[in-house]
């Protein structure tokens, strides 16, 4: 089997602004690696926060490192150093475009079940054992295996939906009768996700109830999340596993809610806020805050409210 060896041109173009200590005519890259690779044609990369940056250089055995912009005390000079600011951020660039493996798109699975009204863009992959009800799906989107679509739920371009997730159905909505019976809420409102997103596996996404749930473009959602019906989430923002994200709630861009936190209903989170490890929240977050705990609270307050108690 040929191995593609890539030179220093071929990935010029996606290291951004960079410095090179070394020959750049050393640089023939088969592979991208960890930092204690014994590859030395592999390309790796020290996160700038490490300390321990020289050591790792030492050691390695790989002749081209992505490395921050920091002054170093020693010369390397069996090795090619890429200088940059952030060296996870290029490796990430780097490793996208040249080493992860591209769905074929304009592929349909034979076992697919695709109602006949959707509208689906002639560049997408569908794969095996999908059900696919009447939805709109834009260009180079990737739908894996065994995902389920229900009727009116949107998809935009570029949006990368992984295996057993399921979006549109039903959300949990009832009302007691005079008898006390359960009666369920009306939910016919739509699933709209925007361009580039990405929905890990086995992901629950409702319908609205009578207005729209809406998942902002750029937006990252992990394995394991819930979404209720009609919530609002904006662009750029990461949901990570085992998250749930209760009805008619809105999240403001670029926030991060961690893994097995519950935001509860109808409260709005602010743009650029931090939802910690576990947190419930309880309650509406101001924009730019970090809040933790169960129930959860701004951090400053966290942190007194949990020396008092330490003090006791």
């Amino acid at each position: 089997m040929n191995i593609k060896s890539y030179s220093y041109q071929d990935i010029k173009l996606l290291l951004g602004e960079h410095v090179i200590i070394g020959d750049v005519n050393q640089i023939k890259i088969t592979s991208l690696e960890n930092i204690d690779t014994n590859k030395e044609n592999a390309i790796c990369f020290i996160d700038k926060n490490r300390k321990d940056k020289e050591e790792l250089l030492d050691k390695t055995l790989a002749k081209v490192v992505v490395i921050d912009d920091k002054e170093l005390k020693k010369q390397y000079l069996t090795k090619v150093l890429i200088q940059v600011k952030d060296p996870k951020l290029t490796i990430s660039f780097v490793g996208n475009n040249l080493f992860t493996l591209k769905m074929p798109l304009g592929i349909i699975h034979e076992s697919a079940v695709i109602h006949p009204e959707a509208i689906i863009d002639k560049l997408v992959f569908i794969g095996p054992n999908c059900t696919i009800g009447k939805v709109k799906i834009g260009s180079n989107s990737i739908i894996r295996s065994n995902v389920t679509l229900f009727d009116n739920v949107e998809i935009g371009s570029g949006v990368d939906i992984s295996s057993g997730s399921v979006i549109g159905s039903e959300g949990y909505g009832y009302n007691r009768d005079q008898d006390g019976k359960l009666i369920q809420f009306p939910h016919i409102g739509r699933v709209i996700i925007e361009n580039n997103v990405s929905i890990g596996t086995n992901v629950s996404i409702d319908r609205g109830a009578l207005s729209d749930t809406v998942i902002g473009k750029g937006t990252k959602i992990d394995n394991l999340v819930h979404i209720a019906h009609n919530v609002i989430i904006g662009e750029d923002c990461c949901i990570v596993a085992n998250a749930v994200i209760c009805g008619s709630t809105t999240i403001g861009k670029k926030s991060y809610i961690a893994p097995s936190s519950c935001v509860r209903d109808a409260i709005h989170i602010g743009e650029n806020t931090l939802i910690g490890l576990s947190a419930t929240v309880m309650k509406s977050v101001p924009s730019n805050e970090v809040w933790v705990g169960s129930p959860a609270l701004p951090l400053s307050k966290y942190v007194k409210n949990r020396k008092k108690i330490s003090d006791l």
